[in-house]
């Protein structure tokens, strides 16, 4: 999805809906200028996502996109997936503003804002990330586990009742 700045793609409901899913995908998928808005996550009657945007095993490239207003665990969520995150931006998520497991990537100038539970949620990965602002987390504004690696360089944190949790 290929979108610019002043006609952006814009994927949303009136009501929250089922969410957005990329699952084994064999080639790098591109969003530019894409705003994700008012979904909930993918749920049927044997398996349940808990992103309303999900990559599963399928390499991402993510800039100049908004997501916000989800009614889900996670407003993203990329598992097992290779990714670069750039010049985005996370607002009011009913959990956490993004979810990373087990995948490896990059994060540069990216904003996360009013998170009901973590702002940042690392399980397994390998993650870089430069000039991050997190602003208003319910709980951490970066939560680090299983065996992470996160590097990170400039970070705003504003607001969270624990900064960084590892």
């Amino acid at each position: 999805f290929i979108g610019t700045k002043e006609n952006p793609i814009v994927i949303s409901a009136r009501k929250y809906t089922q969410g957005f899913a990329v699952i084994d995908a064999k080639k790098q998928s591109k969003l530019d200028h894409v705003h994700f808005k008012n979904l909930s996550n993918i749920s049927s009657n044997s398996w349940n996502l808990s992103g309303a945007v999900t990559f599963y095993e399928s390499p991402v490239n993510i800039n100049n996109c908004l997501f916000s207003d989800m009614n889900a665990e996670d407003n993203l969520n990329l598992v097992r997936s290779n990714f670069v995150l750039n010049n985005s931006k996370f607002i009011n998520s009913k959990s956490d503003g993004i979810d990373i497991d087990f995948s490896n990537g990059f994060i540069k100038n990216t904003s996360i804002i009013n998170s009901g539970n973590d702002g940042l949620d690392i399980s397994g990965s390998k993650v870089k990330a430069n000039n991050l602002s997190i602003i208003g987390s319910g709980d951490k504004a970066i939560s680090i586990g299983e065996e992470s690696q996160f590097d990170i360089f400039d970070i705003a944190i504003n607001k969270a009742k624990v900064g960084v949790a590892s």
